[in-house]
This record gives C-alpha cells, structure tokens and sequence, in this order.
C-alpha cells in the first residue's frame, strides 16, 4: 500500500519533503554551468543547484563527485 499523502498522481512535490530525502549524490560529472552541474548515476542525470564555491571546486568533466545535500563537495 502506498501512502495516500505522496502517490497522488498530478500532485506537485513538497519541496521540503524533497530536500530531506536527499543525503548526497555521488557518480560522474557530465555537465557544468553557471550556477548547476549535471551529476549521472546509473543512467540518470541530476541537475543540482550548488553555489559558486562550489563550482570553483570541481574536477573535470567525466571524473568522479560526491556533493553533500548541503552544497558540499566531497
């Protein structure tokens, strides 16, 4: 049985709900942007927000990357 409060089909996410399920995110770095990156593990690409120090941070394209819920690189 699925709880009634997060299978609503149409229903738009709580974003804190979402942000709470989220430790970290570890996998390849496909993509940078100003204020994004892309982070794909098994077959999936997330787009993350992270802040610039951040970014400054970060190893190349196609290497491995942990970042933190927190905006932490790892």
């Amino acid at each position: 049985m699925i709880d009634d409060e997060v299978s609503h089909v149409g229903a738009k996410p709580d974003k804190r709900n979402i942000e709470q399920m989220i430790s970290y995110i570890k996998g390849e770095l496909t993509e940078v942007f100003e204020d994004t990156v892309v982070v794909e593990t098994n077959g999936i690409g997330y787009n993350i927000r992270v802040p610039g120090s951040v970014l400054d941070r970060l190893p190349s394209v196609g290497s491995s990357v942990r970042i933190s819920r927190c905006g932490k690189m790892l």
